[in-house]
C-alpha cells in the first residue's frame, strides 16, 4: 500500500511513517466532517443527513482500507462538499493514513456528530 498523495507532496505520509520504527506515536488531529457555518446551536442537535453520509462513507473506505478514494475522491458527492468546505480539517487524517501498515488494526474509538456539522469520529490504526 503506499502513501495517500496529499496536496504537493506525496511523501509526507511515508515520512510519518518511518517515525513509527523509532517509536513515536502519530497522531491526526481534525474533524472529518467539518463546516462551521451549517453548525446547530442548542441541545443536542440532531446532525444533517450529509453529514451522516459523508461520515459513513469515510468509515467503509476506513474499513475496506481504500485509501485511494479517502485521498482522491472526498469531493465527488454534494455529502463531501458540504462536508469539506475547506480540507485543513480533513487532511490529518491523510496525512495518517500515510503511516499506516498492512497489518494494522483499525479501531473506532468513538463515534458522533456534534452540532449537526462536525464529526468527532476517533481512530486508531495499530493501537491494540
Amino acid at each position: 500500500m503506499s502513501a495517500p498523495v496529499i496536496g504537493k507532496d506525496p511523501q509526507i505520509g511515508q515520512q510519518l511513517k518511518s517515525l513509527r520504527d523509532q517509536d513515536i506515536l502519530i497522531v491526526g488531529s481534525g474533524n472529518i466532517v467539518h463546516n462551521l457555518p451549517k453548525v446547530l446551536w442548542g441541545s443536542n442537535p440532531k446532525p444533517y443527513e450529509w453529514a451522516i453520509e459523508f461520515d459513513e462513507w469515510v468509515k467503509e473506505k476506513l474499513i475496506g482500507r481504500d485509501f485511494e478514494a479517502l485521498t482522491s475522491h472526498y469531493l465527488d458527492s454534494a455529502a463531501g462538499r458540504l462536508s469539506i468546505p475547506v480540507p485543513d480539517h480533513y487532511f490529518p487524517l491523510l496525512y495518517t493514513l500515510g503511516a499506516v501498515n498492512n497489518d494494522d488494526k483499525l479501531t473506532f474509538i468513538y463515534e458522533g456528530i456534534q452540532n449537526g456539522s462536525i464529526s468527532m469520529r476517533t481512530l486508531s490504526f495499530g493501537l491494540n
